[in-house]
């Protein structure tokens, strides 16, 4: 009879939890999702059920149910019948196990107010994005393209830069001509400035060691007259 009570209760929460919704939506940002980026996971969860339910986490799982991100709270959110809330979190996205999309649902670990017992709650339909691995990237950074390109931030590929008649290329990008005109000068006057400052530098120790030289030979006679002196006494 005890048995049939207990799986009697725990068909209840099932069924009383399978009622609670959840929903989730991902944002990289940066221009183009690539491995390693932060993603920004808006996760709203619902509680359509006439039961009180504590949310202890939230989960994202792939189709084989590995976990994608991971995010619990330090105190578990409780939601009363009809309430709802929205879990914002980030987290690093690695890429996929093949190809350039994810495919995920979004769960949570609920259980019934005064209940020990928990569940996981998924949403049914799969959602997905794109992340770009890494190695499968052409760049990262325009450093990794030639000096008269850049990387383009949304497919990762090198492309040509297109300059004006009035720029030049330097460091992957197009710069006024003018501008890298007073850039050198100014880099020469702060050349000029800082070499006449060590030859001052230079020509002020110079000084001061020959103003010393005279002294030290005086000192060292006195002490040498002195010595004798006390030879010959």
């Amino acid at each position: 009879m005890m048995r049939k009570i207990v799986i009697l209760f725990l068909f209840i929460i099932a069924c009383s939890m399978a009622y609670a919704s959840i929903d989730s939506s991902a944002e990289c940002q940066k221009k183009s999702c690539i491995e390693g980026s932060m993603v920004k996971w808006t996760v709203p969860v619902y509680n359509n059920i006439n039961k009180t339910i504590i949310v202890e986490y939230i989960n994202i799982i792939d189709s084989n149910s590995i976990s994608i991100a991971f995010y619990d709270a330090e105190k578990d959110k409780t939601l009363n019948p009809g309430e709802s809330y929205t879990y914002v979190f980030d987290t690093l996205i690695t890429a996929p196990p093949s190809g350039y999309t994810w495919y995920y649902k979004p769960c949570m670990r609920i259980r019934i107010e005064g209940s020990s017992k928990s569940g996981l709650v998924c949403r049914d339909a799969v959602k997905s994005f794109t992340v770009l691995p890494i190695s499968k990237a052409g760049c990262i950074f325009s450093s990794d393209c030639a000096i008269n390109e850049e990387c383009d931030k949304y497919t990762q590929k090198c492309k040509l830069l297109e300059c004006g008649e009035d720029q030049a290329i330097k460091n992957h990008e197009c710069i006024s001509k003018s501008y890298l005109k007073t850039s050198n000068l100014t880099r020469i006057i702060v050349w000029a400035v800082v070499i006449a400052a060590l030859i001052i530098s230079i020509t002020a120790i110079i000084v001061l060691m020959r103003n010393r030289k005279p002294t030290e030979i005086v000192s060292k006679n006195k002490n040498n007259k002195k010595k004798a002196k006390k030879q010959r006494k």
